[in-house]
């Protein structure tokens, strides 16, 4: 059985060190459901909204009629297999499954094709493709796809030695049928070990904790301090200050750096981390390492400084994303002194491979300076696995401000695209642009912890979160409700945050006073990748319906991995539980997310009011199924 693990870092509040935990992915022999059981101590509910749309991202319908020619499909389709397959099964469920994937996308997906037996006229074979050996696989299937049920048509074990498992199938008299196979999956919990400790200094509260795993090493990064790690046993191998981890000549001039990110890049295999100069310079420095390994930390990286200050202004928030054709840079800039103000973005977008070898190719751009411009509060860069082309965009992502009055709503995810031409980008859209979304869904009904003004700091006391053994509440309204990560995984980019409701029924009702909001949730959203836009397709939240005692859940962070699996880490608390780390999931065909598993209970009272503000879900690239989520 193949094992995927999902390891999390929590800090431990009284000794304020973190854990280190493994989550197996498990091959559950449950036909008809994924089996988690939650160890939460409160209770919990995942709510799921979509479209009146059939299209789901089930990765495994695929239609024949028994009367048509069928020829069997090697391996993984080609393009133009593809397009056979889309022509040949229009308007049903499969043909807009199919729609949504090309030849290179499957990654470890299931699927399936069919094929007319040639021993015996009267059986049909279908093949499983990413099959796992000993795995128990059901193939079902339906004379109508109006049909309330699919039909069991057998039970088949993964064969071993191969990626594929054949079976036999009569046809039973029927014209035509529809199939689909199932795969059951489950996350649960295997060890830990520690990781790095962390004291309250000023400058540096709180850790902003950040962390990204690659084939050996685990590597985490927070505000102070960064150390590689031993993914296997736990071992830490190398620590250092993160001042002199981002040292490059006269750089950084301050006592800190702040605000760090850090990605494995899975397509050139190296490792890419930046912050911000926040008390010197004020400019961020990006740094890369020289091959493969992130080891060495004062020699193995190479170091860039981006000049992104703004004479007069605080930055603050950087973001982290990628693709095939560029690193992207972000960050947010604060009038010094009084009321901190949102005075815009700056943009770097940085060319690939040529960074790497140490040539820095950057354009720079400015957005949302001018008083009459839409402000947000985080421009989210996405991480892009898929295969694109050199004038594909890259995408970014941010939440606007909120709708309010009468008709109060949360503020609407929007996007803008950046596109390379040679070693020069440009930005695609001068303004945000919204996402497309049909109704009868709803994401925004929700309670925007970003208050009242998108211009100006959220303040403090909006959307406090209760801990247990003390007074003092995580002001989430201090981050507020802005977007925290965005990855493109198979034509679809999904992002989170968290969000206020009120009551137990996973939704609020209420201005923006947020008078009503009782608890806060974890939302997550899928946008279609399109031509030219982003188009809603689904969304869900993990909160606790508790009428009492509810929980608080923040500071979510994001991954899917090949087989379209997708987890979520995150915070919680509640009057009488101190702050754990958590993960909740939702397998790739279509459910709900699955009930909050509780990764590592608080140890005692968080004595400071801000908490955060990062966090981080990422994908090892060995087997691209395993998680690996970091929180405090």
């Amino acid at each position: 059985m193949s094992k995927v693990r999902t390891n999390t870092f929590s800090e431990t509040v009284v000794a304020r060190s973190r854990s280190q935990l493994k989550v197996q992915r498990c091959l559950v022999l449950t036909i008809l459901g994924l089996a988690l059981a939650a160890t939460s101590s409160f209770p919990v509910r995942a709510a799921e909204q979509a479209t009146a749309d059939p299209r789901d991202d089930l990765l495994l319908l695929l239609y024949q009629a028994w009367t048509n020619v069928m020829a069997k499909v090697a391996n993984k389709p080609t393009a133009e297999q593809l397009a056979a397959m889309k022509s040949a099964h229009q308007n049903t469920e499969s043909a807009s499954s199919l729609a949504t994937m090309s030849a290179e996308s499957y990654g470890c997906a299931l699927w399936l094709d069919v094929a007319r037996s040639t021993n015996n006229p009267s059986n049909v074979v279908v093949t499983l493709h990413n099959t796992i050996p000993g795995t128990n696989y059901q193939v079902l299937s339906k004379t109508n796809l109006a049909d309330a049920n699919w039909t069991t048509e057998t039970n088949v074990t993964g064969a071993g030695g191969q990626d594929w498992t054949a079976v036999i199938i009569p046809k039973l008299g029927r014209s035509e049928v529809f199939f689909i196979a199932q795969e059951p999956r489950s996350y649960v919990l295997e060890t830990n070990f520690s990781g790095l400790e962390f004291s309250f200094e000023p400058f540096i509260n709180p850790p902003d904790t950040m962390g990204a795993v690659g084939p050996d090493h685990f590597v985490e990064l927070i505000n102070g301090s960064i150390a590689v790690f031993d993914k296997t046993t736990g071992a830490k191998i190398e620590e250092a200050d993160s001042r002199d981890f981002f040292t490059v000549g006269s750089h950084p001039t301050g006592v800190r750096m702040v605000d760090p990110r850090i990605l494995y890049d899975h397509e050139a295999q190296q490792w890419v981390a930046c912050a911000i100069d926040a008390l010197g310079t004020r400019d961020v420095i990006l740094a890369v390492t020289t091959n493969h390994s992130p080891l060495g930390l004062l020699t193995n990286w190479s170091k860039h400084v981006l000049s992104v200050h703004r004479t007069g202004f605080n930055s603050d928030f950087t973001t982290l994303g990628l693709d095939a054709n560029g690193l992207y840079v972000t960050t947010l800039h604060r009038q010094l002194g009084g009321t901190p103000t949102n005075q815009g973005h700056t943009i770097v977008a940085i060319k690939k491979p040529d960074i790497f070898p140490g040539d820095l190719i950057t354009n720079h751009f400015q957005i949302d300076t001018g008083i009459n411009d839409l402000k947000v509060w985080t421009v989210q860069p996405a991480v892009n696995f898929d295969s694109i082309p050199t004038n594909a965009y890259a995408w970014l992502v941010a939440k606007g401000p909120p709708q309010l009055g009468s008709n109060y709503q949360g503020g609407a995810v929007l996007f803008r695209r950046l596109q390379w031409s040679n070693t020069t980008a440009r930005l695609v859209d001068t303004d945000w642009q919204s996402t497309l979304i049909a109704p009868p869904a709803n994401y925004r009904d929700y309670y925007d912890a970003d208050g009242t003004n998108i211009l100006f700091r959220p303040f403090i006391g909006w959307l406090p979160a209760p801990q247990a053994g003390g007074a003092t509440r995580i002001e989430l309204g201090d981050v507020g409700s802005r977007l925290m990560h965005a990855v493109v995984r198979d034509g679809f980019l999904y992002t989170c945050h968290h969000v206020g409701l009120s009551g137990t029924n996973g939704t609020y009702s209420g201005n923006e006073s947020g008078t009503n909001a009782d608890r806060s949730a974890v939302q997550w959203l899928k946008f279609r990748v399109e031509a030219e836009s982003l188009n809603y397709y689904k969304h869900g939240r993990v909160f606790d319906s508790a009428s009492t005692n509810q929980a608080y859940y923040y500071f979510p962070s994001i991954a899917v991995n090949c087989a379209a699996d997708m987890l979520l880490g995150f915070s919680g608390s509640s009057a009488t539980n101190y702050i754990g780390a958590y993960y909740a999931w939702r397998a790739s065909g279509g459910g709900s997310v699955e009930q909050p598993t509780l990764i590592k209970a608080g140890e005692g009272h968080f004595e400071e009011s801000r908490f955060g503000d990062y966090s981080a879900t990422v994908l090892d690239p060995e087997d691209q199924i395993t998680f690996w989520t970091v929180q405090e």
